[in-house]
């Protein structure tokens, strides 16, 4: 039974300050297939896609190793691209699913 005082938070997507980059990175762990994926996605001010990058890889690991090897990936895409005024957001789930 759900009760009806039971508040759900929900999260949305804010554009950056003007001039700047947005880069969010999210990372998952599928326990089912022993694998793991970040996902990079970098948007303008005016929330329009600049690029988009995913990284899924083989290995059991901790939701922490996947949170610094996405923010890893992420500062060294930014780095690659020479893009200055970035800001980075990262959010990480753990899930049992398989694709």
């Amino acid at each position: 039974m759900v009760s009806k005082n039971n508040h759900h938070k929900e999260e949305h997507w804010s554009k950056p300050e003007a001039n700047k980059i947005k880069v969010n990175v999210d990372g998952a762990i599928f326990q089912s297939t022993g694998s793991y994926g970040v996902g990079i996605v970098a948007r303008d001010s005016n929330g329009q896609l600049i690029e988009a990058s995913t990284i899924l890889r083989v290995g059991n690991v901790q939701s922490t190793t996947v949170e610094a090897f996405g923010i890893k990936e992420a500062l060294s895409w930014i780095k690659g691209k020479q893009w200055s005024n970035v800001v980075v957001e990262a959010r990480f789930l753990v899930s049992s699913s398989s694709f």
